[in-house]
């Protein structure tokens, strides 16, 4: 199963794909953070496309490759600062939220 992380805009509407399933998590403020779980089965160009026009997607949370300043200072109530990797961004939102869903998966 491969994971997306997106910062949902107000705008967001979950698309229906096959093999993907959105969750969404939104704290006492308002501030949202999305996860989007794909089986092998899922066309992840679609999920991407649905995504793109609405949404702010975080890097491969398997990667070294840092969020942007956006997301950084979006997160950052949850102690993310810019220079986090994904995984370490997602660890602390999921560590703040209890939201099971935000966990990433390691494989």
């Amino acid at each position: 199963m491969r994971q997306l992380f997106f910062i949902p805009s107000q705008q967001f509407t979950f698309p229906k794909i096959l093999g993907a399933s959105f969750h969404v998590w939104k704290d006492d403020s308002g501030q949202s953070v999305g996860v989007v779980n794909m089986d092998g089965g899922c066309d992840s160009d679609a999920v991407l496309n649905a995504l793109e026009a609405t949404c702010e997607c975080l890097p491969n949370h398997f990667g070294a490759e840092t969020i942007g300043a956006t997301c950084a200072s979006s997160l950052a109530k949850y102690g993310v600062v810019q220079g986090d990797t994904t995984m370490q961004a997602i660890m602390k939102v999921n560590a703040a939220a209890g939201f099971p869903h935000l966990k990433p998966r390691k494989f």
